[in-house]
Parts: C-alpha cells; structure tokens; sequence
C-alpha cells in the first residue's frame, strides 16, 4: 500500500452523499473494493451502474457480481491488492 500513498491518481475519500457518490463513480478509472468478506456487493453493483470497473478481492460474493472489465487480486494480501492497483493504472512499483 505504501506504493500508493504518494500517487496523485489514486483518491481516498470519506463519506458521499448520493450525489457525491454517483458522480466518484463514475469519474473513477476504478473503483476498488477491498473486502476481505462481503455480504452483497453493494459497491460493486453502484460501480457498474456508472459504467466503471471493480478492483476486487476473489470474495464469492464479489465474484458472482464480477464484469470482463474487473480485475481480482490474486489473493487476499495487500501486496496483491497494490499490484493490481498498479496494473489497473497501467504502471510499476
């Protein structure tokens, strides 16, 4: 993760309201849902629903949601998180 603190394309934010929300969506390269266990996939659905991709972990529940666009780490470690990150921004460590 240190890999990316630094980056200028990669945004952390808080809480959105709605609007806020769709509009994060749908101006992001990817949206990434870190998720070690998930219920739904709520985040995965409002993504698609703006045309983005999905960074996810392989969750089952993320998986069934999973678009040709998406891209799933490898495994649940941060290291894998932050390389398909990287490969998602089409860069190297």
């Amino acid at each position: 993760a240190r890999y990316l603190e630094h980056r200028s394309d990669v945004r952390v934010v808080g809480a959105l309201n709605q609007n806020q929300l769709r509009q994060y969506y749908a101006a992001a390269r990817a949206v990434i849902v870190p998720s070690r266990a998930e219920g739904f996939g709520f985040p995965v659905i409002e993504a698609h629903s703006q045309g983005t991709p999905v960074i996810m972990r392989p969750v089952p529940a993320l998986l069934e949601l999973q678009s040709d666009y998406d891209l799933v780490t490898q495994n649940f470690s941060v290291e894998s998180l932050t390389d398909t990150v990287l490969q998602a921004l089409g860069s190297d460590k």
